[in-house]
């Protein structure tokens, strides 16, 4: 509920804080494959080492106070969310609107779905899709972009943690920013795995508007030597 200060009769701004925490390293990641909810498409050793040390930093700097968690059913993002869950006594909630985008074929070499359905940067073609059962850019980002509002809605002015992929925080960057996708320059948004994205919504009676507040920390890594060269998704 927004709160109002009836002596001044003005309407404070209702907080939601969504913490986006990019998933571990992938065995799609390492392997040429796409790999997304198949049997092995989990997280690599590599990735379960990033996402412990980023339990420990939160164990120690209780930094994030989580009143929900939000997870991508992809088998990388679920596995990131159970080995954080500890920290919080939030239960996890999946949700399939948090996918990285949807080649529509799994357990399957990119070099063979690129010979089948053909090879394209999706900058100079948001609206074709990557196969007859897979997504375009532009209904991929009005997909998890809708996500992150209905997750905001549903969890008006809490603090929630959001395990998702690097082009659904990428997503949500460009649409606050209203960046043409086709000059967006991706080298510029890296994300790091185990990353942290912070946003804050604020809502009043009359406005709204998205501050970022932290993007693409990953200090943890760094700390142990650990960090990884970003790799999309």
């Amino acid at each position: 509920m927004r709160n109002r200060d009836h002596r001044k009769g003005i309407s404070l701004a209702l907080q939601t804080n969504l913490y986006f925490i990019r998933h571990g390293e992938g065995m799609t990641n390492i392997s040429n494959r796409i790999l997304d909810q198949c049997v092995g498409s989990g997280l690599t050793p590599r990735g379960v080492q990033q996402v412990q040390q980023l339990h420990e930093r939160l164990r120690i700097t209780d930094e994030i106070h989580a009143d929900a968690v939000v997870t991508s059913s992809f088998q990388r993002a679920l596995e990131t969310a159970q080995l954080l869950a500890p920290l919080w006594l939030a239960p996890i909630v999946v949700d399939n609107d948090l996918q990285e985008l949807r080649y529509g074929e799994d357990d399957m070499l990119y070099a063979d779905f690129h010979a089948h359905y053909g090879s394209f940067n999706v900058r100079d073609q948001p609206d074709r899709q990557k196969s007859p059962r897979g997504e375009s850019w532009q209904q991929f980002a009005a997909r998890a972009t809708g996500a992150i509002d209905r997750i905001r809605e549903t969890y008006a002015g809490q603090r929630v943690v959001l395990v998702t992929h690097g082009g659904v925080i990428r997503a949500l960057f460009y649409r606050v920013l209203r960046l043409d996708l086709s000059r967006a320059d991706w080298g510029h948004s890296r994300l790091e795995y185990t990353s942290i994205t912070h946003w804050c919504h604020e809502q009043t009676d009359t406005s709204a508007r998205w501050s970022l507040l932290c993007w693409n920390d990953a200090a943890h890594l760094y700390f142990i030597r650990l960090a990884p060269p970003s790799v999309w998704p």
